[in-house]
């Protein structure tokens, strides 16, 4: 019901009116200007019949009044007056006023005169209140076309990256200076292929609880892909992650190449809160997705390329060594350059004994890939590559570079593998240093026969050099290694459990006697006293040893170099 506010010095002219109005309106009433004001600033009424002859406040004050506060500046306001001459009705409308009525007034003209006003104040709301939604509207779309065309910019500024060849690190880079967060980029085998330059604790932990997190629900950010092109409907997922006395919070978005999952982008808002930048984080997706194509592509190529690259060289009959040399300048290999050629197996570690049967090669591009990547961020120098079923490290051979620097590379490399493939055991065969471009084939074998040497004991080290195996590289060539092996413990078998028994060294001993033969240089050297050395000897001939026959020295010497080899390795 609408408001009707009658303002009137004479309570007799109220009433007479609030008796032709009443039945359809709600009546409020005011006998001066001050109380008109007050009461239409609390109550809001709808309409104001007001008198224009009124003491201390006339009608036309009081309407003036009005019409200059926000509160009441809508209000339509009727004149109700016996004053009726031009100049007061000019008045009353210069004032602010819609109508005016005489008295004596119709109670018929004055009801639906009220109406009219009402009806053309609702009309006027309506109107306002659908210019503000519009208005609302069009703010609403100008703030969604200013955000499109930001995201839209974004989006073509990382396309150009990607066309001028910055790769992932130079489009990760960007997008988090704009996107005001830290990124971390990782492919579909939970590698990180980008990183940000934390070197701060907290961080560390982070991206290892991130990296952790991927392994175990990669497959729940996958979600329900688009059935063609490039897409991702996948909404970001916030998990967050607490360090220390700190909360992360970390939006997970997968990059999809139609149906399949090729990685993931993790992005953590520097504010740690969590802004409206996932839209600029969810369309890079589909740029991801292409470089991660054409890095795969490429990666692809260059394995390919360093294959055959391999294939030939490593072969009897390479191709002629200008030709080669081509060929390496294209990969950054000096190929005439001093090198130490190294084969690797990967095989099951519940094998025991290690078997071919039973070894597991990994095969795809994705192991060479992980290997080759890794390689070249802690030694670039390293060629690295796949032939006949093996992969193949070419590591330079400087100045400085000693056998004990070697075995601690091939360490590094087999704990990095054996983090990310725990299932699998690695070994290496090391080969002698070439000298030119016609020494790798030979350098290869050796490197095979050493690799098989290390399989055969599958010992934790899981290495063997080619130059520790001296002579008996050799005997390693037979078809029947465990005969060899059988052949030592049978000789040494006595020894062995002697030496374990009584934490005694009569192996050593035996050893360095069979090399000196003679008590008094082998005295010198095992830093023994003679009698102590007797006394050795005496326990080895007590054991059953015939050290005075020439046939049982060479066996003895035989079957202590092939149980040195297996310490070695």
């Amino acid at each position: 019901m609408a408001k009707i506010l009658i303002v009137d010095d004479s309570p007799v002219e109220i009433k007479i009116i609030r008796k032709f109005l009443e039945t359809d309106y709600e009546i409020l009433e005011a006998t001066n200007g001050q109380a008109a004001i007050e009461l239409a600033n609390t109550s809001c009424p709808n309409l104001i019949l007001l008198d224009i002859v009124m003491p201390k406040m006339d009608g036309l004050t009081v309407c003036k009044t009005l019409k200059h506060q926000p509160a009441t500046l809508d209000i339509p306001i009727i004149f109700i007056t016996s004053i009726s001459d031009s100049r007061n009705v000019v008045n009353g409308f210069d004032s602010g006023g819609q109508d005016y009525i005489t008295k004596p007034f119709c109670s018929q003209e004055l009801c639906a005169r009220i109406r009219v006003h009402l009806e053309l104040q609702k009309s006027k709301e309506t109107a306002q209140n659908y210019a503000r939604e519009l208005e609302t509207a069009n703010k609403t779309i100008r703030q969604q076309n200013l955000h499109l065309q930001k995201l839209f910019n974004i989006q073509q500024r990382l396309i150009q990256l990607a066309l001028c060849g910055e790769g992932l690190r130079g489009i990760t880079k960007t997008l988090s200076a704009i996107t005001d967060s830290a990124i971390l980029v990782f492919n579909d085998k939970i590698q990180t292929l980008v990183m940000p330059a934390w070197d701060k604790k907290p961080y560390l932990l982070l991206q290892k609880k991130i990296q952790s997190f991927l392994e175990n629900t990669a497959n729940f950010f996958t979600g329900k892909q688009a059935a063609g092109g490039l897409a991702t409907e996948a909404a970001p997922a916030w998990v967050d992650f607490k360090i220390e006395n700190d909360v992360y919070p970390c939006a997970f978005v997968p990059i999809v190449v139609k149906a399949e999952t090729c990685g993931y982008i993790v992005a953590i808002p520097n504010n740690k809160t969590k802004q409206d930048f996932i839209p600029a984080i969810r369309n890079s997706a589909n740029i991801y997705a292409i470089e991660l194509m054409k890095q795969k592509t490429i990666v692809d190529l260059k394995q390919q390329f360093c294959g055959n690259f391999l294939d030939s060289l490593l072969t009897r009959a390479p191709a002629d060594e200008q030709t080669l040399k081509v060929w390496a300048d294209r990969l950054g290999f000096d190929v005439s350059a001093a090198h130490t050629l190294i084969v690797m197996e990967a095989g099951d570690s519940k094998a025991k004994p290690y078997t071919a049967e039973k070894a597991v090669l990994l095969a795809d591009t994705a192991f060479l890939d992980f290997i080759t990547v890794f390689l070249k961020t802690c030694h670039p120098s390293i060629l690295c590559g796949r032939h006949k079923e093996k992969i193949i490290f070419l590591l330079p051979w400087k100045n400085h570079c000693t056998k004990e620097k070697v075995a601690a590379v091939l360490c590094q490399i087999k704990q990095k593998l054996t983090l990310h493939f725990s299932q699998l055991s690695f070994f290496f065969g090391v080969s002698r240093i070439t000298g030119e471009a016609t020494d790798y084939a030979k350098a290869y074998h050796q490197a095979v026969e050493c690799l098989a040497i290390a399989k055969m004991f599958n010992q934790n080290s899981g290495m063997a050099f080619y130059d520790d195996l001296g002579s008996l590289a050799l005997l390693f060539g037979a078809n029947n290694k465990k005969e060899l092996l059988n052949f030592m413990e049978e000789k040494l078998n006595r020894l062995i459990a002697h030496d374990k028994k009584y934490n005694t060294e009569l192996l050593k001993t035996l050893d360095q006697y069979l090399d000196n033969n003679s008590i008094q240089e082998t005295s010198k050297e095992s830093a023994l006293s003679v009698s102590g050395l007797k006394y050795r000897l005496n326990k080895i001939k007590e054991l059953g040893y015939d050290l005075q026959s020439q046939q049982e020295r060479f066996d003895l010497k035989i079957a202590l170099n092939i149980w040195k080899i297996k310490q070695m390795v």
